[in-house]
């Protein structure tokens, strides 16, 4: 009679946590501002080991770095892991979860995240936390970047996404994922001004922020992991010049190449008055032109093998 009571109860709790995860992918928080999904639900959908080149950043990143285009030009797999808002402690723990599935060969980090700290817009903490997988990472992301006296919603998500039954639509039931691999822009042009470098003195820029800079850079180090660093093209405010000075002074002591395209957006050919969403995104004009630069840079600069024609891909 004992066994029977067991069994039933082992039974009872195994369909309740089943019904219990597949209401939780249903009511799970998704980008509805957006595609209805993240760039990291998108990478969890890719097998193990297809990614030689990962990109890390904000939306300036993904608005201006096309995987496709790699591909297109030299068989290149990579991966576009940028989030809007995502600050260097998100593009960390980016970087540390992509490695648990993924030989990486490069990782390109944006440092747009150094001119900010954490996130004030609350839907950009969401994008770059609660569509990881529940692992241990994640928790060490939350306790790291959820600034607020309220991590134990973040621990259980439950009490953030309950009431999303009001807002359901078809696509909560059926999964549908963008193919761009992270990749997203549009071909509005508003346009940007070039802000021109002044003879900035590099100013010291957040200490958390510095720190995970550094904590990057130990990471790749660790991981065996080639790293460069990028400022994507924007219209770059005359403070956030100084911190970018101050960033490429701590990246020079380590030897990593830092690719500062404001200062090179007339040798990538960008047209500020045509190849810009607004004064911060790229559009597809321009993300082609930054993508163009970079694949150039990867080809001549690291050992990147050309995949097209494996099956796998």
């Amino acid at each position: 009679m004992k066994i029977k009571n067991t069994a039933k109860i082992l039974v009872f709790c195994a369909l309740f946590l089943f019904l219990l995860n597949r209401i939780y992918d249903i009511f799970s928080w998704k980008d509805t501002a957006g595609n209805y999904t993240s760039s990291m639900e998108v990478f969890y959908d890719l097998e193990d080991n297809m990614v030689d080149v990962l990109f890390l950043g904000s939306s300036h990143c993904y608005c201006s770095v096309i995987p496709a285009q790699l591909w297109e030009d030299y068989g290149m797999a990579s991966f576009n892991m940028a989030i809007s808002g995502q600050d260097l402690a998100g593009s960390y723990y980016n970087f540390k979860e992509a490695l648990k599935t993924q030989d990486l060969k490069v990782v390109c980090v944006d440092l747009y995240g150094c001119a900010f700290h954490g996130y004030l817009i609350e839907g950009n903490l969401y994008r770059n936390t609660l569509s990881r997988k529940l692992t241990p990472t994640y928790f060490e992301a939350v306790n790291s970047m959820v600034e607020t006296d309220n991590k134990s919603d973040f621990y259980l998500r439950w009490p953030i996404i309950h009431t999303r039954y009001k807002e359901l639509k078809k696509q909560d039931f059926v999964e549908e994922r963008p193919a761009y691999l992270g990749y997203a822009s549009g071909f509005i042009t508003n346009g940007a001004v070039k802000q021109e470098y002044a003879c900035v003195e590099p100013k010291p820029f957040g200490e958390a922020e510095q720190e995970w800079l550094l904590k990057i850079i130990e990471l790749a180090q660790e991981s065996d992991t080639e790293l460069v660093f990028f400022l994507a093209p924007y219209q770059v405010p005359l403070e956030a010049q100084e911190y970018y000075a101050y960033a490429k002074e701590m990246i020079a002591e380590y030897d990593i190449p830092v690719l500062d395209m404001v200062e090179l957006s007339e040798a990538m050919g960008i047209n500020w008055g045509r190849d810009f969403i607004d004064y911060g995104h790229t559009n597809h004009f321009g993300a082609q032109k930054v993508t163009d630069y970079l694949g150039k840079f990867l080809k001549v600069n690291y050992d990147l093998p050309d995949y097209r024609g494996d099956e796998r891909y």
